[in-house]
């Protein structure tokens, strides 16, 4: 009987044990993440040079423009508006609003 209840302790202050590791793991590595993710909210967007490789197209003059207003400020693109225009998706910025 007094081995069976040494045995039962021993697994208790196991699981106690282990238990506390894994938190203490698990609250690391939150901590980790989350400093990781501060870090890279205040880098700032792409450089100069990068932005001068997005192409700028006038609004109105060219056919492939499907969307008809500026997702920054809201605006509805006026014809002869120019446009930075993202590679992959064709959306359309006003050169002020996504340069900043």
């Amino acid at each position: 009987m007094g081995v069976i209840l040494a045995a039962l302790l021993c697994a208790l202050i196991g699981a106690v044990g282990v238990n506390s590791i894994l938190r203490c793991v698990l609250r690391c590595r939150y901590s980790f993440e989350l400093e990781r993710a501060q870090e890279g909210a205040g880098t700032p967007g792409l450089k100069k040079r990068e932005i001068a490789l997005i192409s700028i197209k006038v609004y109105g003059t060219d056919a492939n423009i499907k969307n008809t207003d500026c997702a920054i400020c809201l605006a509805q693109f006026k014809v002869g508006d120019k446009l930075r225009m993202l590679p992959i998706c064709n959306h359309g910025f006003h050169l002020t609003c996504i340069d900043t």
